[in-house]
């Protein structure tokens, strides 16, 4: 008795049921077929624009000559670092936009580049953050070159998860880097020795290095935090002004430059 309640809910609300049960004749074969078709048809027509409108953020295709150009920086020669997250691919251009060198890939580092910060040691020499670890890298002629490599993928103390951004010392030489995921700033000499930890409250996103301070962006809080090179937090600013953070850079006339995201606008604070 069950079975045919059910039965009876099934003729009601599915169509084919009756066509199913019943196909003792080839015509009724054939409306079989022709509503599979049917379904099928409407089913590959519909499901990417749903699948676009709900699940999928549409991307817009470049024109240019970059897709996702994240990672920039600027040598005192006035040559142009660029790191595209969608291309992997790392670019040095001159004053002009002239290609002077260009890598994907490089003898032991088959993902160059994830797109993210670039910091400049000096002209034709620059720190990347490369696939969960930082690489130093020099332009010889119209080639990038691996010099060193900082730290690798891991759980220790001395290891990353997710680099996001990267800044030199210009007193010493000593490299920061953040490191999303562990929630700490890692900091290294320019020989690529791990010298300490500065653990931070929230995911820390780009960092900068100015004088005796270090300003970090955490990204997802909105707000920028400064701290001493051995971790101590002095103050947060941006709370009001920003709401997501992600590239941070102090020019030499102690101004505060913060990129932010969602409004798409760059803050300038004083110091």
């Amino acid at each position: 008795m069950k079975g045919e309640i059910i039965d009876h809910r099934l003729r009601r609300v599915d169509p084919l049921y009756s066509l199913l049960v019943n196909a003792g004749s080839k015509k009724v074969v054939l409306r079989i077929v022709v509503w599979l078709l049917l379904l099928t048809g409407i089913g590959a027509v519909v499901r990417k624009p749903l699948k676009k409108a709900f699940f999928e953020k549409e991307k817009t295709v470049s024109s240019g000559r970059f897709q996702d150009p994240e990672g920039l920086a600027v040598d005192r020669e006035g040559n142009l670092y660029v790191a595209d997250e969608d291309l992997a691919r790392l670019y040095m251009l001159d004053r002009t936009g002239k290609i002077l060198a260009e890598a994907r890939e490089l003898p032991g580092h088959p993902n160059l580049t994830t797109g993210d910060s670039i910091a400049v040691i000096e002209p034709r020499h620059i720190v990347i953050i490369s696939d969960h670890y930082l690489l130093e890298l020099k332009v010889v002629g119209s080639t990038f070159q691996a010099v060193r490599r900082f730290s690798q993928r891991g759980k220790g103390e001395e290891d990353f998860e997710d680099p996001e951004g990267v800044s030199i010392d210009r007193s010493n030489g000593d490299v920061y880097a953040t490191d999303e995921d562990h929630r700490r700033v890692k900091v290294f000499s320019k020989e690529g020795k791990f010298l300490r930890n500065l653990p931070v409250e929230h995911d820390p996103e780009s960092v900068h290095v100015f004088e005796d301070r270090v300003y970090v962006t955490m990204s997802k809080a909105g707000w920028v935090g400064c701290y001493t090179k051995e971790g101590k937090l002095l103050f947060k600013f941006g709370h009001k002004e920003l709401v997501e953070p992600d590239c941070v850079i102090v020019s030499p006339d102690r101004k505060v430059y913060v990129t932010d995201q969602r409004p798409n606008r760059i803050h300038v604070f004083d110091l």
